[in-house]
Protein backbone atom coordinates (compact mmCIF):
# COMPACT_ATOMS: atom_id res chain seq x y z
CA UNK A 1 0.00 0.00 0.00
CA UNK A 2 2.93 2.27 1.07
CA UNK A 3 4.15 1.41 -2.77
CA UNK A 4 1.03 2.13 -4.31
CA UNK A 5 1.00 5.96 -2.78
CA UNK A 6 4.53 6.53 -3.51
CA UNK A 7 3.78 5.94 -7.08
CA UNK A 8 0.89 7.57 -7.43
CA UNK A 9 2.69 10.78 -5.21
CA UNK A 10 5.46 10.59 -8.02
CA UNK A 11 2.91 10.80 -11.35
CA UNK A 12 1.44 13.59 -9.70
CA UNK A 13 4.56 14.97 -9.31
CA UNK A 14 5.61 14.34 -12.71
CA UNK A 15 2.07 15.34 -14.48
CA UNK A 16 2.30 18.94 -12.49
CA UNK A 17 5.77 19.75 -13.86
CA UNK A 18 4.86 18.71 -17.54
CA UNK A 19 1.51 21.35 -16.81
CA UNK A 20 3.85 23.89 -15.50
CA UNK A 21 6.53 23.63 -18.50
CA UNK A 22 4.20 23.78 -20.76
CA UNK A 23 3.92 27.66 -22.65
CA UNK A 24 0.35 28.57 -21.38
CA UNK A 25 0.96 31.83 -23.94
CA UNK A 26 -0.54 32.29 -27.16
CA UNK A 27 1.54 30.78 -30.35
CA UNK A 28 3.05 33.90 -31.99
CA UNK A 29 3.62 36.04 -28.65
CA UNK A 30 6.96 36.31 -27.04
CA UNK A 31 6.81 34.72 -22.95
CA UNK A 32 5.93 37.66 -20.59
CA UNK A 33 8.53 37.63 -18.93
CA UNK A 34 11.04 38.80 -21.85
CA UNK A 35 8.88 41.99 -23.05
CA UNK A 36 9.22 43.07 -19.01
CA UNK A 37 12.74 43.24 -19.55
CA UNK A 38 12.43 44.87 -23.19
CA UNK A 39 10.02 47.58 -20.94
CA UNK A 40 12.25 48.08 -18.56
CA UNK A 41 15.89 48.67 -20.48
CA UNK A 42 13.74 51.03 -22.68
CA UNK A 43 12.31 52.72 -19.72
CA UNK A 44 15.85 53.02 -17.98
CA UNK A 45 17.16 54.17 -21.81
CA UNK A 46 14.35 56.78 -21.53
CA UNK A 47 15.11 57.94 -18.12
CA UNK A 48 18.94 58.33 -18.54
CA UNK A 49 18.57 60.08 -21.58
CA UNK A 50 15.49 62.90 -20.53
CA UNK A 51 16.99 65.94 -20.28
CA UNK A 52 15.46 67.62 -17.02
CA UNK A 53 16.87 71.33 -17.50
CA UNK A 54 15.24 72.18 -21.03
CA UNK A 55 15.49 75.36 -22.64
CA UNK A 56 16.99 78.63 -20.48
CA UNK A 57 16.83 80.93 -23.11
CA UNK A 58 15.80 80.73 -27.06
CA UNK A 59 18.08 82.67 -29.54
CA UNK A 60 16.60 84.75 -31.80
CA UNK A 61 16.43 84.08 -35.62
CA UNK A 62 18.97 87.07 -36.26
CA UNK A 63 21.59 85.87 -33.82
CA UNK A 64 24.59 83.87 -34.24
CA UNK A 65 26.47 82.77 -30.96
CA UNK A 66 29.99 82.54 -30.92
CA UNK A 67 31.14 79.21 -30.23
CA UNK A 68 33.29 78.11 -26.60
CA UNK A 69 34.64 75.59 -24.45
CA UNK A 70 32.81 76.03 -21.42
CA UNK A 71 31.11 73.90 -19.40
CA UNK A 72 29.01 76.17 -17.25
CA UNK A 73 25.30 75.82 -17.48
CA UNK A 74 22.88 78.76 -18.55
CA UNK A 75 20.64 79.89 -15.23
CA UNK A 76 16.98 81.60 -16.07
CA UNK A 77 17.39 85.30 -15.57
CA UNK A 78 16.30 88.51 -17.78
CA UNK A 79 17.66 88.14 -21.74
CA UNK A 80 19.20 90.33 -23.18
CA UNK A 81 20.23 89.87 -27.12
CA UNK A 82 22.66 92.15 -29.38
CA UNK A 83 22.12 91.19 -32.93
CA UNK A 84 23.42 93.08 -36.13
CA UNK A 85 20.48 95.09 -36.08
CA UNK A 86 19.03 95.85 -32.97
CA UNK A 87 19.45 95.46 -29.18
CA UNK A 88 16.44 93.34 -27.39
CA UNK A 89 15.39 92.11 -23.73
CA UNK A 90 13.01 89.53 -23.91
CA UNK A 91 12.12 90.02 -27.87
CA UNK A 92 11.68 93.15 -27.90
CA UNK A 93 13.50 95.93 -28.97
CA UNK A 94 14.95 98.70 -26.80
CA UNK A 95 17.79 100.23 -29.53
CA UNK A 96 18.60 100.09 -33.01
CA UNK A 97 22.43 99.33 -33.21
CA UNK A 98 22.50 102.10 -35.64
CA UNK A 99 21.77 104.70 -32.72
CA UNK A 100 24.73 102.71 -30.76
CA UNK A 101 27.25 102.74 -33.45
CA UNK A 102 26.70 106.64 -34.12
CA UNK A 103 27.55 107.59 -30.56
CA UNK A 104 30.60 108.02 -28.82
CA UNK A 105 29.42 107.70 -25.60
CA UNK A 106 29.61 104.37 -23.39
CA UNK A 107 25.74 105.25 -21.28
CA UNK A 108 23.44 103.62 -23.78
CA UNK A 109 20.52 106.02 -22.58
CA UNK A 110 17.72 104.06 -24.02
CA UNK A 111 18.79 100.98 -22.94
CA UNK A 112 19.61 102.32 -19.49
CA UNK A 113 15.97 103.36 -19.20
CA UNK A 114 14.61 100.53 -19.57
CA UNK A 115 16.93 98.36 -17.75
CA UNK A 116 15.62 100.35 -14.87
CA UNK A 117 12.73 100.12 -15.24
CA UNK A 118 12.82 96.80 -15.34
CA UNK A 119 15.42 96.60 -12.19
CA UNK A 120 12.31 99.15 -10.33
CA UNK A 121 9.34 96.40 -11.19
CA UNK A 122 12.16 93.22 -10.21
CA UNK A 123 12.24 95.36 -6.72
CA UNK A 124 8.83 95.26 -6.54
CA UNK A 125 8.07 91.73 -7.26
CA UNK A 126 11.33 90.93 -4.64
CA UNK A 127 8.96 92.78 -2.02
CA UNK A 128 6.11 91.12 -2.62
CA UNK A 129 7.16 87.53 -3.46
CA UNK A 130 10.25 87.71 -1.13
CA UNK A 131 12.77 86.21 -3.99
CA UNK A 132 15.55 88.65 -3.80
CA UNK A 133 16.99 90.99 -7.06
CA UNK A 134 20.05 89.50 -8.11
CA UNK A 135 21.07 91.93 -10.71
CA UNK A 136 21.53 88.87 -13.01
CA UNK A 137 21.24 89.28 -17.14
CA UNK A 138 21.72 86.58 -19.57
CA UNK A 139 23.78 88.57 -22.91
CA UNK A 140 23.62 86.96 -26.20
CA UNK A 141 25.77 88.43 -28.25
CA UNK A 142 25.47 87.67 -32.10
CA UNK A 143 28.73 86.95 -33.04
CA UNK A 144 29.53 89.45 -35.90
CA UNK A 145 28.86 92.77 -33.20
CA UNK A 146 31.90 94.44 -32.64
CA UNK A 147 33.67 94.70 -28.91
CA UNK A 148 32.64 98.49 -29.20
CA UNK A 149 28.63 97.95 -28.97
CA UNK A 150 29.79 94.55 -26.49
CA UNK A 151 31.00 96.98 -24.35
CA UNK A 152 28.64 99.70 -24.41
CA UNK A 153 26.14 96.91 -23.62
CA UNK A 154 28.05 95.86 -20.47
CA UNK A 155 28.69 99.23 -19.35
CA UNK A 156 25.28 100.21 -19.47
CA UNK A 157 23.40 97.36 -18.00
CA UNK A 158 25.93 97.25 -14.79
CA UNK A 159 24.89 101.12 -14.18
CA UNK A 160 21.53 100.00 -14.32
CA UNK A 161 21.87 97.90 -11.65
CA UNK A 162 22.56 94.52 -13.38
CA UNK A 163 26.43 93.95 -12.71
CA UNK A 164 26.16 89.79 -12.61
CA UNK A 165 26.35 89.62 -16.35
CA UNK A 166 26.69 86.53 -18.30
CA UNK A 167 27.18 85.98 -21.98
CA UNK A 168 25.84 82.94 -23.82
CA UNK A 169 27.59 80.90 -26.31
CA UNK A 170 26.97 77.72 -28.01
CA UNK A 171 29.22 74.90 -26.33
CA UNK A 172 31.80 73.33 -28.84
CA UNK A 173 30.99 69.73 -28.51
Amino acid sequence: MAAKTASASLERGATKRRNFSKNKSEPGLPPLTSMMDAMTIILLFLLKSFSTEGSIVSASKDLQLAISDTDIKAERSMSLSISRNAILIDDKPVVLMSEVHSSDQLMIDKLYTFLEKQAELQKKVEQSTGRPFKGEVTIQVDKDVNYDSLLKVLFTSAQAEYSRQRLLVIRNE
